[in-house]
C-alpha cells in the first residue's frame, strides 16, 4: 500500500514537472534577430549513422571544446531530454554579416585511441546534426542509387 503511494506521488510530480516543460516549449517565440558581426551560435546535437544504430554525443569524440565559461549545454524540453538529445554549443566563432576563410580552431595533439575512433567514425559515415538559430543545417549528398538528398 505504501508503495504505491509513493508511485502515485511519484507520477503526479513527474507530470507536473513535465506540463511545465510542455508548455515552455509551446510558447510562441520572438524571432531572432542579428546585428552586424553579432555571434550566431553554431550548436551540436549528436553524430548518426545509416551504417550503424549507435550514436555519439558530440563531445564523445575529441573535437577542439568551447572556453570552459561558454561551453554550455541546452537543456530543451522533456522530449528532447528522453530522446536523449543534449544540444551543445561548439566553438566555431560565426558573426553575422561578417566574411572570414580558413581560421584555426584550434591545435590539438590526438593519441591512437582518438585517431582511432576518428576512423570509425569516417568508415561508418557518421554525420553531425548541426543546429544554426534553431534550425538544423542541411547537406546535399548524393550516391549511385539516390541523385540527390539532403540530409
Amino acid at each position: 500500500m505504501m508503495m504505491q503511494i509513493l508511485l502515485h506521488a511519484f507520477l503526479l510530480c513527474l507530470l507536473h514537472v513535465r506540463g511545465q516543460w510542455f508548455t515552455k516549449s509551446l510558447m510562441p517565440q520572438e524571432p531572432l534577430t542579428y546585428s552586424d558581426n553579432e555571434e550566431v551560435l553554431l550548436e551540436a546535437n549528436k553524430l548518426t549513422s545509416e551504417e550503424t544504430p549507435v550514436e555519439f554525443d558530440y563531445y564523445d569524440l575529441p573535437f577542439c571544446r568551447r572556453k570552459k565559461k561558454d561551453g554550455m549545454i541546452k537543456t530543451g524540453n522533456l522530449g528532447e531530454r528522453l530522446r536523449g538529445d543534449s544540444t551543445t554549443v561548439t566553438p566555431y566563432d560565426i558573426n553575422m554579416n561578417q566574411k572570414d576563410f580558413c581560421k584555426v580552431l584550434c591545435r590539438k595533439l590526438y593519441d591512437k585511441d582518438d585517431l582511432k575512433l576518428f576512423r570509425k567514425v569516417i568508415r561508418l559515415k557518421y554525420k553531425v546534426h548541426w543546429i544554426l538559430d534553431n534550425l538544423p543545417v542541411l547537406v546535399r549528398t548524393s550516391n549511385d542509387h539516390e541523385h540527390n538528398r539532403y540530409d
